[in-house]
C-alpha cells in the first residue's frame, strides 16, 4: 500500500491522532500504571505522568 493512501485511510479513521511504537515491557508498565489508577484513557495516562514531570522539574526535582 503507498504510503500516502495508507496515511489518509489513518487520518479519515483517526481524525487528529499520532503513533507511538513502544518495546512490550514498556507498554506493559503503562498498562499497569493505567490499571492501577483506572484511569479511562491512555491520553490520561500520558497527562498524568507529564503533570508529574513538569511539578518535578518545577520544583527542581529530578
Amino acid at each position: 500500500m503507498p504510503v500516502d493512501v495508507w496515511r489518509e485511510l489513518i487520518e479519515s479513521y483517526f481524525p487528529n491522532t499520532g503513533w507511538l511504537r513502544l518495546r512490550k515491557d514498556s507498554l506493559e508498565s503503562l498498562r499497569r500504571y493505567r490499571s492501577a489508577r483506572a484511569l479511562p484513557s491512555w491520553e490520561q495516562v500520558f497527562e498524568e505522568l507529564l503533570a508529574t514531570a513538569e511539578g518535578k522539574e518545577a520544583k527542581g526535582v529530578e
